[in-house]
């Protein structure tokens, strides 16, 4: 098939229904965080909420109730795998962007903040909100939420979407009774802020990485078997 045609019937065919109460939750947490007290430190907590309703929708991206019925397919996994991605991606950040124009009010937003720049706010005509921690945190978020996906699809299942939403909100959870040296949920206030962010990108290049392994090939066990089922019984 064509990759123009391969594009085009991949994003139709991906599952993008659960982004509209995905983002519907989202935009009203962004309400929320809007109205709470000018600061990061009050904003992030409904603002990562956001992120998380955001993610747990990715979780559904690679799920191909007609996998049963498509296999083998002639274009390799990995690249239909990617215009799923990229697709659920887009969708992601349009509603991330939409969210942050409501949990904004009031400040300014800005990329990124330093804990000087923070600790003269009060010099400043507007506080600020850094989004682009969120960004990275939800851009890490969503190749977790790949991976995880791709690793339960291996394994023959054709919706990992409900699996894979459940390990995220779990491991969401379970992140926050992290001892509070090493929890990784920051705000510009924190001493762990600058630190945290190298973090944050090694865990992205991580998850990311473990994402495109688990996509590049689903049908390597499958492989070994049919080669074992289908040799000769002269040559064995």
């Amino acid at each position: 098939m064509p990759r123009r045609r391969l594009a085009s019937f991949e994003i139709r065919a991906t599952p993008l229904v659960g982004f509209i109460p995905a983002g519907a939750v989202a935009v009203v947490l962004g309400i929320v965080a809007g109205r709470q007290p000018t600061g990061a430190e009050f904003r992030y907590l409904p603002l990562r909420l956001a992120v998380v309703s955001l993610v747990c929708a990715v979780a559904f991206i690679f799920d191909d109730p007609a996998k049963t019925f498509c296999d083998p397919a002639a274009n390799p996994l990995r690249i239909r795998r990617g215009i799923r991605a990229l697709t659920g991606v887009l969708a992601a950040s349009c509603l991330f962007a939409i969210v942050l124009i409501p949990a904004s009010n009031g400040m300014n937003l800005v990329i990124d903040a330093s804990q000087t720049a923070m600790g003269r706010e009060e010099l400043t005509a507007q506080p600020e909100l850094p989004w682009g921690r969120p960004a990275l945190e939800m851009g890490t978020m969503i190749g977790f939420t790949f991976a995880i996906a791709g690793a339960v699809a291996r394994r023959g299942e054709a919706e990992p979407g409900r699996i894979t939403s459940a390990v995220v909100l779990g491991a969401y959870a379970l992140s926050w009774m992290i001892p509070e040296p090493y929890k990784p949920w920051a705000d510009p206030l924190d001493q762990t802020w600058t630190t945290g962010a190298k973090w944050w990108w090694a865990a992205l290049f991580f998850v990311w990485m473990s994402a495109l392994i688990f996509s590049w090939d689903s049908r390597v066990g499958r492989s070994r078997l049919h080669r074992a089922t289908t040799q000769d019984p002269a040559t064995r």
